[in-house]
Formats: C-alpha cells, structure tokens, sequence
C-alpha cells in the first residue's frame, strides 16, 4: 500500500516535471 502511494507520487511529481518544463520552453521560445 505505502509503496504504491509512493509510485504514485513519485509519477505525479514526473508529470509536473515535464508540465513546468514545457511551459519554460514556450516561454523562451516567446521571448527569443
């Protein structure tokens, strides 16, 4: 059960990663 709580965080948190660096991106991309 704890383990997989902890997957689940441990996807969430890959999930927000790649979101956030997208995002960063888009804007650089803007600004260039």
């Amino acid at each position: 059960m704890n383990i997989l709580k902890n997957y689940q965080n441990i996807l969430i948190l890959q999930n927000m990663e790649i979101v956030i660096k997208n995002y960063v991106t888009k804007i650089v991309m803007r600004m260039n």
